[in-house]
């Protein structure tokens, strides 16, 4: 019983201290109004600058927060956008601004939006998604410029932005482009030199928006006036499609992984998959291809595991060889093999190829004594 009064009483005091507060708040406000009703648009914008300041400073006390949030909320309905301005510089860069203001500031005209669309920590993702598809080109632009934009805002602005929205976002280097978005963009403006220059600079574009690319560079040469003048047309065209098939070979040995799996499909559906681009392809990636290349070249072929190991550090090795000043290629290559795959014994088909590198070996020593000794014999004579 006693429990009950207790909590009783401690229900109507708190009542009483809500009570209190609110008509403490009202006070505030409605001073606040009649002041700025009379006010000049110079005055009211110091006064929203200090409110700001004073706000997400934490410098107000506690019970004067709550009215200092309705009085930035009046603000935002203020005829001036000198006002307007003024409290969304204050608010902009910090993340204890109120949330439902910094949206509205951001959806004001471009000026005002400017500072928080920029600089707020409190958008979110959605926020900017949000704003993206409902904004003005303008607006679009301020985001595209905005420091560490999402793979998400990325996607959309890939998606909806204009030429120049999206060009501002391939210069925001802190834009985290995914390659779908890559791949969108090429798709919209890869006929747009400007854009197209800046995705080809880019060493994460993926291999099949890189095909695309180039292609078009050699239909936009193909199709300029000054190369009609210099040769035939049909000189041009054998000129560019030779280009074309070399670059397709170099983006082939440069890919990898998934991004090889995009590029083959790319090709296919473009009927470009020919027997002589993939023997151009297997040439250049055992010639010049990086590592990786060459693994997944051998994987394609269903080599694995010290399989794999073998041909791919003989690979390597035949590139040495190729490079020595002298003879001894099988030499250098077998001896290094047998160096370090002999001990392969557990692995039945490592030790296979291993015997037949070490007859490989024996039959070169031998053939290389015989042209010794005939060599000498000849001079002898």
């Amino acid at each position: 019983m006693e429990g009950d009064r207790r909590l009783e009483s401690e229900s109507r005091s708190c009542s009483r201290g809500h009570k209190k507060h609110f008509l403490e708040c009202r006070v505030v406000v409605e001073a606040f109004l009649s002041w700025t009703d009379k006010a000049r648009a110079g005055d009211r914008a110091k006064a929203a600058k200090a409110l700001g300041a004073a706000y997400v400073a934490s410098s107000l006390p506690k019970d004067k927060q709550a009215g200092a949030y309705m009085a930035m909320s009046h603000l935002l309905d203020d005829p001036s956008p000198q006002v307007r301005l003024a409290l969304a510089e204050a608010l902009a860069c910090s993340e204890d601004a109120p949330r439902p203001i910094i949206i509205a500031l951001a959806e004001d005209q471009v000026e005002i939006a400017f500072p928080v669309i920029i600089n707020s920590p409190v958008l979110r993702e959605l926020d900017l998604v949000d704003l993206i598809g409902r904004g003005s080109s303008l607006t679009r632009a301020l985001i595209a410029a905005r420091a560490d934009l999402t793979a998400g805002v990325c996607a959309a602005m890939a998606e909806i932005g204009s030429e120049c929205e999206v060009l501002i976002m391939l210069e925001n280097f802190s834009a985290q482009l995914t390659p779908s978005s890559l791949r969108r963009i090429s798709q919209r403006f890869g006929e747009e030199p400007e854009i197209r220059s800046l995705l080809l600079d880019r060493s994460d574009l993926p291999a099949d928006a890189r095909h695309v690319l180039v292609r078009q560079v050699g239909e936009a040469l193909e199709s300029a006036g000054i190369v009609g003048h210099v040769i035939t047309t049909a000189r041009a065209r054998q000129i560019i499609q030779e280009a074309a098939d070399t670059a397709v070979t170099l983006i082939a040995g440069e890919a990898s992984g998934q991004d090889r799996s995009y590029l083959v499909e790319h090709l296919r559906q473009q009927s470009q998959l020919t027997p002589a681009f993939e023997e151009r392809r297997v040439r250049s990636i055992l010639a010049t291809g990086r590592n990786h290349a060459i693994k997944a070249l051998y994987q394609s072929t269903g080599l694995s595991g010290r399989s794999l190991e073998v041909f791919t550090e003989a690979t390597r090795l035949w590139r040495q060889a190729a490079e020595m000043p002298y003879g001894g290629a099988v030499q250098h290559v077998a001896k290094r093999l047998l160096d370090t795959f002999s001990n392969g014994a557990d692995d039945a088909t490592v030790y296979e190829m291993m015997s037949m590198i070490e007859k490989l070996l024996i039959v070169d020593q031998r053939q290389r004594a015989r042209s010794f000794a005939q060599e000498l014999m000849a001079e002898a004579a």
